[in-house]
């Protein structure tokens, strides 16, 4: 089952990704209105990805842990043609989601679905040591 790429109507971000979620978990269901949120809100989505991006400062996926969640599914997909549409600068405000959609695109088989974001990725340049 592939996800298409026409434009997701109001209440459909639910029922789209309702064969994902099939437990009633309270976690689950906050993403899943977090997305719907982010589809009907028409330019207010940098508010709602300030507020994301603030969850994912302490947090590798959106529920506890290290595991990618349905939760994480469905808010990637509903995020990602947004992000792709966004300047390097803008995207910069970004890091905490940026890190967790590289993850996430690295690590869930999206197939054709949706397109890799490639991401400039820091390097690391350790310190270099005291001379003793």
């Amino acid at each position: 089952n592939s996800i298409s790429s026409t434009l997701i109507k109001e209440n459909d971000i639910a029922s789209l990704f309702s064969h994902i979620v099939t437990s009633p978990q309270d976690e689950v269901k906050k993403w899943v209105e977090f997305s719907s949120n982010f589809v009907l809100s028409d330019g207010e989505q940098h508010a709602l990805l300030g507020n994301l991006n603030q969850h994912l400062s302490q947090m590798s996926v959106l529920l506890a842990g290290f595991k990618p969640s349905a939760a994480d599914i469905i808010v990637f997909a509903t995020v990602h043609v947004f992000m792709c549409h966004l300047s390097d600068s803008e995207l910069q405000k970004y890091p905490n989601i940026l890190r967790w959609m590289d993850y996430i695109q690295n690590v869930v088989d999206f197939g054709m679905t949706l397109q890799k974001i490639n991401l400039t990725k820091s390097i690391f340049n350790p310190p270099a040591p005291a001379p003793s």
